[in-house]
């Protein structure tokens, strides 16, 4: 690692250590376990790489060991958040279960078979562990496109705790994105841009998260109306509502 990879690495773990505190002393992580359990492995991954920054083979495993657990925790911590969000939808429709696993499955699907494949030179198991980890990042940003049309569908409000994690994750993975498709398009020209770009990216992200953990939450009428009740109660009166809506469809 050089000394701006060296800056960055520590200038996020700061931030992030900060993200973690506030969700401490607010006990978020009550809320949001598994998207804790993606901070304190930032931190820890940040020092585990750190600590073997000036040996190229024992970084390569720790990097791309770490990268694989923040896509695991990354996707937990999204259907943790989807699920308390339409929780009612949850109770309501069976079918609601499969739209985070389907989504995930199709933007995969997808990525796969529009990227670009690594160079013929460099080692199989690093062009599977790079292309692995840019789906990863696919997923997160078409995630924040479904949550967002489910949002506007549904009519819920967007400043809450929980579309700011989304929001976060969507800033990493699209700052991802754009790095690595300057990097294939223009070549070296955009070097820089790949190496730093996810790094600056990631920080953002934390940025992201602690603009939107940074005052405690005010539900909207919304989401008052939703604490007040319990989710199969609010499941009832969607389902009456959705009832009401089709016979007056059909009188129509």
């Amino acid at each position: 690692m050089k000394s701006a990879d060296i800056v960055l690495s520590i200038a996020a773990a700061l931030l992030v250590i900060w993200l973690g505190g506030i969700f401490v002393r607010r006990q978020l992580y009550r809320q949001f376990p598994f998207f804790f359990s993606y901070i304190i492995c930032s931190v820890l991954s940040t020092a585990a790489r750190l600590s073997v920054s000036g040996n190229y083979r024992p970084f390569f495993k720790v990097y791309w060991a770490t990268e694989a657990l923040y896509a695991v925790l990354a996707l937990l911590a999204l259907h943790e958040v989807f699920r308390r969000v339409f929780l009612a939808f949850y109770l309501l429709w069976w079918w609601f279960r499969l739209i985070f696993p389907g989504a995930v499955a199709i933007i995969a699907l997808i990525t796969f078979s529009h990227t670009i494949q690594p160079p013929a030179a460099a080692p199989r198991i690093l062009g599977v562990v790079l292309l692995a980890s840019l789906v990863a990042k696919y997923v997160e940003a078409g995630l924040f496109a479904v949550f967002f049309a489910l949002v506007v569908l549904c009519g819920l409000t967007w400043r809450t705790y929980a579309f700011g994690i989304v929001q976060g994750f969507a800033v990493s993975a699209l700052g991802t994105w754009f790095a690595s498709r300057g990097r294939s398009e223009f070549g070296i020209t955009f070097e820089s841009l790949a190496k730093y770009g996810p790094a600056v990216a990631y920080i953002l992200a934390v940025i992201v998260w602690l603009v939107s953990v940074w005052r405690p939450e005010r539900p909207a009428a919304t989401e008052q109306w939703s604490l007040t009740v319990s989710p199969k109660e609010m499941a009832m009166e969607i389902k009456q509502y959705t009832e009401l809506l089709w016979r007056f469809v059909r009188r129509r």
